[in-house]
């Protein structure tokens, strides 16, 4: 990670929080600086970081911008899910852009249904961070009597602005919405609970961009 990158989180901090979204100019320093392929897998032309580096790396971008850093920590969860949960097929379209922001919620207000055409997802998920400039949703949802795992495009999702929480606004942890929307077979599969092996990672995620804010406010 570059000072110049932590310098434009920290000078745009602000205007984030002010925006109840990142502002503009950090969500280009954090995919230029490669922080949104974190957990996309090298064959997709990402880095796949280990734990110990993905913890550093949030912290530092949350000394300049915590907000900014939660967002880059529940990318590295989504894409996470994402390759443990989906076959190869979809795989190749969410990672056709190895530097893509995800967002994500694993909570199953959804239901999927299938039809001729794929699975049409109807549901809302509450607390989304980053989902007005995410390109894909990992998105819970419940399936043939299943828990499951779906990948949306974020363009086929209404974004209801409900999030204003004073320190962390600029997380844009808004409410994503789905009515009718139909995606492919592969980008939905039945899911185990969420943790096991990777709940070390998925438990930095969160708390590597807070402990990275108590430095900063401290120095």
């Amino acid at each position: 990670m570059s000072d110049e990158t932590t310098e434009i989180l920290r000078l745009h901090a602000e205007k984030t929080e002010q925006g109840d979204r990142p502002a503009r100019e950090s969500i280009d320093a954090l995919r230029a600086d490669g922080a949104f392929a974190l957990r996309t897998p090298r064959a997709y032309g990402g880095a796949w970081a280990g734990t110990e580096a993905i913890a550093l790396r949030l912290s530092e971008l949350g000394r300049a911008c915590p907000s900014s850093a939660w967002l880059a920590g529940t990318c590295v969860t989504s894409k996470n899910l994402t390759t443990r949960c989906l076959p190869d097929e979809a795989l190749r379209a969410c990672f056709a852009d190895p530097d893509a922001l995800f967002c994500g919620s694993g909570v199953p207000r959804a239901h999927g249904e299938r039809t001729a055409d794929g699975v049409r997802i109807d549901g809302r998920w509450s607390y989304v961070s980053g989902c007005e400039d995410a390109t894909w949703a990992g998105l819970g949802l419940m399936m043939d009597g299943r828990f499951s795992y779906a990948v949306v495009p974020t363009a086929d999702l209404v974004v209801e602005r409900t999030w204003h929480m004073a320190g962390m606004r600029g997380t844009g942890s808004h409410t994503l919405v789905a009515s009718g929307v139909v995606v492919p077979d592969a980008h939905v599969r039945a899911a185990e609970p969420f943790g096991g092996r990777d709940l070390l990672l998925y438990g930095t995620t969160v708390l590597a961009p807070v402990v990275g804010a108590t430095w900063g406010r401290s120095t």
